[in-house]
């Protein structure tokens, strides 16, 4: 084989591919159903069309403490009070059982003076203390490190 290859502008049946193998230094040729086979096996598999968080409604009208529930989808928690509440805590659910990349998004009508977010056994980076009214957030778990990480 020559060191410099030709370049066409058309892939045709029966062409080949070239592939430099590092481990004996050599140039080979492979066809294109082979390719084509290893690009399908890698592939990553696309999320489930219509995939949303399930929602989780609360209507607390005093001080809370909440556990949120476990949805590998994500969890979209809806917190609906009457009137503006002075403690309110969530608890995330246990770290073992969340998979990585799974989401909480919350949102909440009315002010949380004390907000406090418990990650039950993983580590909680950028939650917000305190809520006001109609505020919003969502955090993310990275199953790597162990923690949930703020979204927005």
């Amino acid at each position: 084989m020559s060191k410099r290859l030709n370049t066409t502008d058309k892939i045709e049946s029966g062409d080949q591919f070239v592939l430099y193998k590092a481990n004996c230094s050599d140039f080979r040729g492979f066809p294109q159903d082979l390719l084509l086979d290893w690009i399908k096996e890698n592939l990553p598999e696309p999320p489930e069309s219509g995939s949303s968080p399930i929602v989780q409604h609360f209507n607390p009208n005093s001080d809370f403490t909440l556990d949120v529930e476990n949805h590998p989808e994500g969890t979209y928690l809806l917190l609906n009070p009457s009137t503006g509440i002075a403690n309110g805590t969530i608890k995330l659910p246990v770290s073992a059982e969340v998979k990585d990349k799974q989401m909480v998004i919350f949102t909440c009508s009315q002010q949380i003076t004390n907000f406090t977010v418990n990650g039950n056994g993983a580590a909680v980076v950028g939650a917000p203390n305190a809520i006001s009214a109609t505020a919003f957030f969502s955090l993310q778990y990275d199953k790597l490190s162990g923690t949930w990480y703020r979204r927005g």
